[in-house]
């Protein structure tokens, strides 16, 4: 129904999303992600997005906390500063058993 160039073009600055490369080829949600996964270079470009939308993510993040803001860096520390000792931390006492299992497992 499209060609790569004309999903390469939808995909390019959409972060990604599908509902606006969907809306951009005027398509339902489900065919434009069989067009987005139909080619290699498609493939990619998503990928391309998605990168570029974490990176300015970061770089927001970032910025908020060289303004100050102090939610932002507790924030920061407890997920990337794990390895110099920030982070959420749980402590259990007791005779506790905790079990880790997926959904598939039996004991659920």
């Amino acid at each position: 129904m499209f060609d790569k160039d004309t999903v390469l073009e939808a995909i390019k600055d959409s972060g990604g999303i599908m509902s606006t490369i969907a809306q951009r080829l005027r398509c339902n949600w489900n065919t434009a992600k069989k067009h987005t996964e139909k080619w290699e270079e498609t493939q990619q470009a998503m990928k391309d997005e998605k990168e570029t939308i974490l990176d300015v993510c970061e770089s927001t993040l970032i910025n908020k906390i060289k303004d100050g803001d102090e939610q932002s860096a507790k924030w920061y520390l407890s997920k990337i500063g794990k390895l110099r000792g920030y982070g959420d931390s749980l402590a259990i006492e007791g005779g506790i058993q905790i079990v880790y299992a997926d959904k598939d497992d039996e004991r659920l």
